[in-house]
């Protein structure tokens, strides 16, 4: 058993070593602001937070993403005055780089908490996204996402952190 795990260890980091070779490793870490939308305008100020995203590259010009991060908003006037909602957004995607512009569809989950003096809730729903921007490095994107009830402009800058091929 021993053996069969130095094994798989072994074929891990050659097959690691030979993908990286083929695309561009990254990680990005920056603050967001992201701007609510529709009906969640009606309820929410702006809010603000943080993402980190892992990118491993594809060929010579697509990535695949991973983002995580959190996302803080306060409620408005009214009935949402005292209301704070919160969003950790896991997203997979795939980043088609032109150049240094880029286009980023994503897919995942977003974990929510709702509250409010005496209250608390939280649930996890399916969340998509699409994003473009420009990436050196600094990434500067702009991203639309959307989950059931809940939808943003999202904008970021971001720290650009690039392994060695």
């Amino acid at each position: 058993m021993r053996k069969n795990f130095l094994s798989l260890a072994i074929l891990f980091f050659i097959s690691y070593g030979v993908n990286a070779q083929k695309g561009n490793n990254q990680i990005s870490i920056g603050p967001e602001v992201d701007l609510p939308v529709g009906t969640f305008a009606d309820a929410y100020k702006v809010g603000f937070g943080g993402t980190i995203k892992g990118l491993y590259g594809i060929g010579s010009g697509g990535q695949i993403t991973l983002t995580t991060g959190y996302i803080a908003f306060n409620g408005k006037s009214g009935l949402y005055a005292d209301q704070k909602f919160n969003i950790i957004p896991i997203l997979a995607g795939y980043r088609q780089n032109f150049k240094s512009l880029y286009v980023e569809p994503q897919l995942g989950a977003a974990s929510y908490k709702t509250k409010v003096t005496g209250f608390s809730e939280s649930e996890t729903r399916f969340t998509y996204g699409v994003g473009v921007g420009y990436s050196g490095v600094v990434d500067l994107g702009l991203r639309f996402q959307a989950h059931e009830g809940a939808s943003l402009i999202a904008l970021r800058a971001a720290y650009v952190i690039k392994f060695k091929k």
